[in-house]
């Protein structure tokens, strides 16, 4: 196993010279060695100290078959070139996070584009950046101090990765429930207009909110990228897409698109929700394809859910319980 600018590469060598190539993912490796008694293949790693699907075809059968197997690559067995890598790392993703968030907020503010459809093209253009400087490549990490921290338990039962994600939800929970500048960020995305005429300066807000959402974004992709050891720009290419899950996750949590409602505490809720729902079609063995079925259905369940709520909110606009409840609101 060699690391070699920022990216990890196993040697793998079969006792038989019958094997024509190696699958990582849908990429095909052939062997590096010509005839002998042995196939040789060098093969990317994607992730440490769990398991990494591989498939090989053999040829020692009368027709070729493709079997699939598992390795399980030991971080323990390479050294970290650069010490202290994943703190500066972290702090610049943060840092970088913090920028697309001001500028995503800077094209909603100032160019008037709708808020979805930016952060969208925003991550389009972003993932495709990254794939293309990378060759689509995965980067793996060589100093796996923040890794080991990451599944150590300073809390039984309780990885710190969760205990961290668990933290950070109840902090910003208790800022958007109990603390003015917290209620004006609601106040805010329901009416614009209506926080104008309260005296707060709605695109200093929406910028804060867009800046904040990409730091929370970095930090959260930094730290999962320090879990698996590795980074991947195609990351939910062969699975439920991350952005397709936090959407519904949001709006089962009680988020409106619309804006002005929502819950950080509840979305955590939607997201192990939805989690407990993937990883139960994965213990059925079901294969990702079905995975991205049942996360289409999900989708489309929270949109009529959505659509069936502004429906009923823009009927009851005006009357006397629809006043009443938000004077006391």
């Amino acid at each position: 196993l060699t690391v070699k600018d920022q990216k990890a590469v196993a040697t793998v060598v079969w006792s038989s010279p019958n094997y024509d190539y190696m699958k990582v993912g849908e990429e095909k490796f052939l062997p590096v060695n010509q005839g002998g008694e042995t196939s040789m293949f060098e093969i990317p790693v994607t992730v440490f100290d769990r398991k990494m699907a591989v498939a090989a075809d053999t040829t020692a059968m009368s027709t070729p078959h493709e079997v699939e197997y598992t390795l399980t690559f030991a971080s323990d067995s390479i050294k970290g070139e650069n010490g202290g890598a994943a703190g500066k790392s972290g702090s610049s993703t943060v840092a970088a996070g913090i920028v697309i968030g001001i500028v995503n907020g800077l094209l909603v503010t100032r160019a008037k584009i709708n808020s979805f459809i930016a952060t969208l093209g925003m991550s389009t253009l972003l993932q495709g950046l990254v794939s293309y400087s990378n060759n689509a490549a995965t980067r793996s990490i060589t100093d796996f101090t923040m890794t080991d921290f990451l599944d150590k338990k300073l809390i039984p039962i309780v990885p710190n990765r969760a205990l961290i994600a668990i933290i950070i939800v109840l902090l910003v929970h208790f800022f958007m429930s109990r603390t003015t500048m917290g209620k004006n960020f609601y106040l805010v995305g329901g009416n614009v207009e209506s926080a104008w005429y309260a005296g707060i300066r709605p695109e200093h807000y929406l910028i804060g909110a867009f800046s904040l959402n990409g730091a929370f974004a970095a930090l959260g992709g930094a730290l999962y990228a320090c879990y698996l050891a590795s980074a991947m720009a195609d990351i939910g290419a062969m699975g439920v897409s991350p952005l397709n899950m936090l959407i519904a996750a949001s709006v089962l949590g009680g988020a409106s698109l619309a804006g002005g409602r929502g819950s950080i505490l509840h979305s955590f809720f939607g997201v192990l929700t939805l989690t407990a729902l993937y990883n139960g079609l994965t213990c059925f063995k079901l294969g990702y394809e079905m995975q991205i079925f049942v996360n289409g259905i999900v989708l489309m369940i929270v949109v009529l859910m959505e659509a069936v709520s502004l429906y009923r909110k823009n009927k009851l606009a005006g009357s006397k319980s629809d006043l009443f409840k938000q004077a006391q609101n």
